[in-house]
């Protein structure tokens, strides 16, 4: 079946040559692999490139708020790293560091067997859970950094190699 395609590369299909006359002015005949390339463009290397910060970008994101474990209180527990669960901890913090703010600091986490409380923790104990999650969040945007180098300097060759 020839294909052809007209001056603003639209594909057109012909079940024979001499229909040829019915094709809008300019149309050129092309080979199959020509029309399929043109129906299935290849995204360039910017776009697989900008494609891929976004999905480093939402990687980051949910490897961030996905929570972090912390044996602050003397056996392990789960603690919350939303956005506002990061604010929340970070004003329990600067609290703990203030003349006057008392001994006791609760916040939500969950013991061994899931069971999510605001459990009462000293200006020490905050403290470490504060560094834990704020250690959690540098190592993931250090990571995302890293990818964000690698796929600046990939090239089509290397770009299926970077990953999260």
């Amino acid at each position: 079946m020839p294909n052809y395609k007209d001056i603003e590369n639209k594909i057109h299909f012909l079940d024979s040559d001499e229909y040829e006359s019915l094709l809008p002015a300019g149309c050129i005949k092309i080979t199959d692999d020509e029309a399929l390339a043109i129906l299935n463009p290849q995204p360039t290397i910017e776009q697989t490139k900008a494609d891929m910060v976004l999905e480093m970008q939402a990687h980051a994101d949910a490897a961030i708020i996905s929570g972090v474990t912390d044996e602050a209180l003397g056996s392990v527990h789960h603690y919350p790293t939303t956005r506002d669960d990061q604010l929340n901890l970070n004003g329990l913090i600067t609290a703990s560091l203030l003349p006057g703010s008392g001994d006791e600091f609760k916040f939500w986490c969950a013991n061994a067997d899931g069971l999510w409380a605001r459990r009462v923790h000293t200006k020490a104990q905050i403290q470490t859970v504060g560094k834990t999650v704020a250690n959690h969040v540098k190592t993931i945007q250090e990571r995302y950094e890293q990818r964000l180098d690698a796929i600046s300097k990939a090239d089509s060759g290397t770009i299926g190699s970077v990953i999260w």
